[in-house]
């Protein structure tokens, strides 16, 4: 798991853990790890180009009055300062190298983060994570042109994150996420993402009764197989973080203590 520099965050393949909740938390903070240091990186590679052509553009002032037979006086005046201007604008403009700024996912972080703390301690579990966009990790499911504008829209349906374990409360936890986006022109037209879940309880144990779902998500009692299910879409990761806050505050009001 050793980080290569010279990838990108798009280069990072995805991550693939079967471990106990500690471990899989100290896989995932590597892995993020190595989003923060591959985008730092290339906002460091912008923000030199950025302010080489800045440096460029402000070393060419000093050449401008050996080049006086080109311009009038008052011309050169008119040059002069445009190019002053340029070489602010654009060293104002360079990318600014901040840490944080460069998180991959941080609603994903976080969600993990308390997902994993319910889950019993020695029991392991499954999880798999991709943090890239959906236009980064796979091939457009499919492909159509506006009849308007007769550009290419194309259409992503990426999973980039299935979880699945046992909670500290004995049940067992399944959860897959998809990434849904509709690209044109390099440009995001809208983006979602659609949840599919289900608790499972121990044969021994009743099916706790959940009333009714949250805003966002469905939820369905399958008492042949002693499951919950839940699914629904969110527009975005920190609907996603509260909608799923809120569906394990009712399973555990619900659940025996």
């Amino acid at each position: 798991m050793g980080y290569k520099g010279t990838m990108t965050p798009a280069e990072i393949p995805p991550l693939e853990v079967k471990a106990a909740p500690a471990v899989a938390q100290v896989k995932l903070a590597h892995y993020f790890k190595r989003h923060q240091q591959a985008q730092l990186a290339v906002t460091r590679r912008q923000r030199k180009q950025t302010l080489l052509v800045a440096a460029l553009t402000a070393a060419l002032i000093p050449l401008w009055p050996f080049l006086g037979w080109w311009f009038q006086e008052s011309s050169l005046t008119l040059v002069c300062i445009p190019t002053l201007f340029v070489s602010a604008l654009a060293f104002g403009l360079a990318p600014k190298v901040d840490p944080a700024a460069a998180q991959k996912r941080p609603t994903t972080q976080r969600l993990l983060q308390q997902l994993l703390s319910d889950f019993a301690v020695s029991a392991p579990l499954t999880l798999a994570v991709d943090a890239r966009d959906a236009s980064e990790a796979c091939e457009p499911e499919r492909t159509t042109e506006s009849p308007y504008s007769g550009r290419i829209k194309n259409y992503y349906r990426h999973p980039w994150l299935a979880l699945k374990g046992q909670l500290a409360d004995g049940s067992l936890l399944g959860l897959s996420l998809t990434e849904r986006r509709k690209v044109k022109a390099g440009m995001t037209l809208w983006m979602n993402i659609q949840v599919r879940g289900k608790f499972r309880v121990p044969g021994d144990q009743p099916l706790p009764d959940l009333p009714h779902g949250t805003k966002a998500f469905c939820v369905c009692d399958v008492h042949a197989r002693n499951e919950v299910l839940f699914w629904g879409v969110v527009d975005s990761e920190e609907q996603l973080e509260t909608e799923l806050r809120a569906l394990a505050q009712l399973w555990h009001a619900a659940r025996p203590a």
